[in-house]
């Protein structure tokens, strides 16, 4: 409910009720209790996500030498500011071990996030409700990587999923796939490529023309 824009110097507890993938957001929502006020002596943060992936911030957050969030540190190596204390259950601690030894890749991430927009949405997310709801730092990282870049052929990356019926399988494979593919993969830089590729779209029926005349390409 507050991430940022919030700023009530007296809160002294933090209640962490919505998961979250990105460490930015997570630090924005522990920032509400961060305020000094006078005759504030602590804030208590109590964390009710459960949400392991992201387990690791605790450490990092706890740590004065850690740069990086997912930079992960021995519980017993943690160097507390003075009048601080964690307090981590036993079985937790075993997980951060497990965390540290077994990195998600990029790839799982995209996959991860794949499954839990369709998750949220309710149904299987077209390529724009993937782009619009998935996580700022995780596209982020497919914009600058594009060999990670699901949305330069989206079909590949459905089928890779298990997630396409057979006659989708049979459009990925067909001209029609690759004229997709083709478009997914086009720069729009040029100033003429968007009006030809409206012009081959008839807008009343919603089909692709097969051709297109010089008036359709001016209209």
């Amino acid at each position: 409910m507050f991430n940022e824009g919030v700023d009530i110097e007296t809160i002294d507890m933090v209640m962490f009720l919505r998961p979250t993938e990105s460490s930015t957001i997570f630090l924005q929502q522990l920032g509400r209790g961060l305020r000094l006020s006078k005759g504030k002596k602590y804030l208590t943060v109590l964390d009710f996500i459960g949400n392991y992936e992201r387990a690791f911030l605790s450490a990092a957050l706890l740590s004065k030498g850690v740069k990086k969030a997912n930079s992960l540190v021995s519980i017993h190596q943690l160097s507390l500011p003075e009048g601080c204390l964690y307090d981590f259950d036993l079985e937790l601690i075993d997980l951060f071990e497990k965390i540290k030894k077994s990195k998600r890749t990029k790839s799982e991430w995209i996959k991860d996030e794949y499954y839990r927009i369709r998750q949220t949405i309710e149904h299987r997310p077209s390529q724009r409700e993937f782009f619009e709801n998935m996580e700022d730092e995780l596209l982020d990282i497919i914009l600058r990587e594009s060999s990670l870049n699901p949305f330069q052929n989206y079909l590949a990356f459905l089928s890779g999923l298990g997630e396409l019926n057979e006659e989708e399988k049979i459009l990925m494979n067909s001209m029609a796939g690759k004229f997709i593919h083709c478009i997914e993969t086009t720069a729009m830089s040029r100033v003429y490529k968007m009006p030809v590729l409206m012009s081959l779209i008839d807008q009343e029926h919603q089909v692709i023309r097969m051709e297109v005349s010089d008036k359709k390409m001016l209209e």
